[in-house]
């Protein structure tokens, strides 16, 4: 819940670019439920599933990878 409230924040503001220009903020974060199994790598890499999983289902994404959702 936390990380999709700092989405929502970043959202809002607007980025003033050198030229003066303003863009918007999109953000996609991919999260990893850690288990007391799963050592760094793991962990790592379930994370980045996760956020290449966001990605595709296009801007602005929290996917969350958990083993509790797999079963």
């Amino acid at each position: 819940a936390m990380i999709s409230r700092i989405c929502e924040l970043l959202r809002r503001d607007h980025i003033l670019a050198p030229d003066e220009s303003f863009h918007k903020l999109s953000f996609s974060v991919g999260v990893c439920e850690w288990t007391e199994t799963m050592d760094s790598h793991l962990l790592y890499t379930k994370a980045d599933e996760a956020l290449y999983t966001a990605k595709r289902q296009g801007r602005d994404q929290v996917q969350l990878w958990s083993e509790v959702a797999l079963a």
